[in-house]
């Protein structure tokens, strides 16, 4: 039987990624190999694993894992740490992981007789993120106030990094963007997508922040919208060159009236000017060889002018508007309780010729009201694999309009009675609602680039501590691999088809 090995994760669905994406896929569980689900009908088996820092597990990248036994096969950890072999014949099998100048522990596995599905997690020491060094906070996420006050973020002057003129750029031709914001909000009443309701948001709140011009439109000049970081998501989705993204913050932000951030996530083109995925990545690290300053901000803007301008995304296949949005999300306790988080796409209109934000299924994550429930219950035992490893999407059927969250974290979770913990962890970890509100350490209760969080003199106080800690390690390790690595060679850790958020 001719093995087939699969790196994690290619996914069946088309998702977009979180903040930054705010969340990321859960690392596995760190813990001894376990005999899981039962084996396919064919009798094939999969074994999967994770490697992650032995800091805080964040997965790294570029790890070559050698499957010996049975059958042989290779694989690389993705922009997740995670690796997937499937298709496997069952008997006995030895994992051993290699990077150069890295310590792993354990250096071998030997998994035994594998007859079932089986994880296994492994510790990266050393030179876990060997090669160039990255600035991550020049080139991943950058949220120093020298670029997050800078002229450029202006609404009144439509700088290039405003709210204003992004909802410009994506405006179709010959619409007033003031109708297009209102065709936006119109997404916050109640509505229902793929047959589940969504609540009413008091879209009111928002309202009175929002000066209006003197026809009484709401004034895209005056919006109450600033920006508090650019985000370089180069680690996204197994083809294609990722994204990058913007995340703006309510104004004033006042943690007793609500919050409220909105994030323009943008697929990076595919052009002559940046060809592939390592050429984005060498145009945000070269940025790490200035220091901030008016030298750093022209080189981001030439960055940033690629994707966010109107036709960045003109090929056969392209965005609606020729814009090079993939989606734009909210993140909101502003307009009522629970706190709630929307994904909106550009749906062109039935003659094809404009298009404008619409709600739509929120990426990954079930309706509210299936929590517990039994159909739901049965996918994930049935996928318990794949959705440990960071592999399988949610059925679409499952798809809601949004995610809520209570105002206590812990007390919003999903729970599946029929679940093992390392199950329903990484479930709700790959969920939008799990991830802001009870399986990561976000900020501010949802928040993991909160909009009323005192940024402090380098703009990192509006991260969270798993932004931080986690997410921030996990892609300057996929950076460096993708920067040093040997296409020929076979060692480049692939992009992630995050089913996350």
């Amino acid at each position: 039987m001719k093995t087939r090995l699969r790196p994690l994760p290619p996914l069946l669905l088309a998702l977009s990624a979180l903040v930054l994406s705010s969340c990321g896929v859960e690392p596995i569980e760190e813990q001894p190999s376990l005999d899981i689900a039962e084996a396919a009908l064919n009798g094939a088996v999969a074994i999967a694993g994770h490697v992650g820092n032995d800091t805080s597990n964040a997965g790294m990248s570029g790890v070559i894992v050698q499957l010996s036994g049975a059958a042989s096969a290779q694989a690389v950890t993705d922009s997740h740490g995670n690796f997937l072999f499937t298709g496997l014949p069952a008997g006995t099998y030895t994992l051993t992981p290699s990077k150069p100048g890295a310590t792993i522990t354990p250096s071998t596995v030997n998994l035994g007789s594998v007859t079932a599905d089986r994880i296994q997690s492994f510790t990266c020491a050393g030179a876990c993120g060997a090669g160039p060094a990255v600035d991550p906070y020049k080139e991943i996420a950058i949220v120093d106030p020298s670029v997050t006050q800078d002229a450029r973020t202006s609404n009144a002057t439509g700088g290039p990094w405003s709210f204003r003129y992004l909802i410009e750029q994506m405006t179709p031709s010959g619409v007033d963007p003031a109708d297009f914001v209102a065709e936006w909000l119109e997404g916050f009443q109640p509505l229902t997508i793929n047959g589940y309701p969504t609540t009413n948001r008091g879209t009111l709140s928002l309202l009175n922040l929002w000066p209006t011009r003197p026809d009484g439109k709401l004034d895209v000049a005056q919006a109450p919208f600033r920006l508090l970081g650019i985000f370089n998501r180069t680690d996204l989705h197994a083809s294609g060159s990722g994204e990058a993204r913007f995340v703006f913050g309510i104004v004033p932000p006042n943690h007793f009236i609500g919050g409220m951030t909105v994030i323009f996530e943008y697929r990076l083109p595919t052009n002559s000017i940046a060809p592939d995925r390592h050429s984005w990545i060498a145009r945000f690290h070269a940025l790490g060889q200035h220091a901030f300053g008016a030298q750093y901000n022209q080189q981001l803007q030439e960055i940033t002018d690629l994707f966010t301008q109107r036709g960045a995304e003109r090929s056969t296949m392209g965005n609606p508007n020729a814009s090079a949005l993939a989606q734009l999300r909210t993140s909101e306790d502003l307009m009522g309780a629970p706190w709630s988080w929307r994904e909106f796409h550009l749906v062109p209109e039935p003659t094809g010729y404009q298009a404008f934000l619409r709600l739509v299924e929120t990426a990954q994550t079930p309706d509210q009201q299936l929590n517990g429930d039994a159909g739901l219950e049965a996918f994930l035992l049935a996928n318990r694999t794949g959705i440990i490893a960071g592999a399988t999407p949610l059925d679409p059927s499952f798809l809601g309009g949004e995610a809520e969250g209570n105002v206590v974290p812990s007390a919003t979770k999903w729970v599946f009675p029929g679940a093992d913990e390392p199950l329903r962890h990484a479930f709700a970890g790959q969920t939008c609602n799990g991830c802001h509100n009870a399986e990561t350490q976000q900020l501010a209760t949802f928040y993991h680039v909160a909009p009323f969080a005192t940024p402090g003199p380098d703009g990192t106080g509006v991260l969270s501590n798993f932004v931080k800690q986690v997410e921030i390690p996990r892609r300057v390790s996929f950076m460096q691999n993708r920067l040093s690595c040997s296409t020929l060679a076979g060692d480049c850790s692939p992009g992630s088809e995050s089913v996350a958020p």
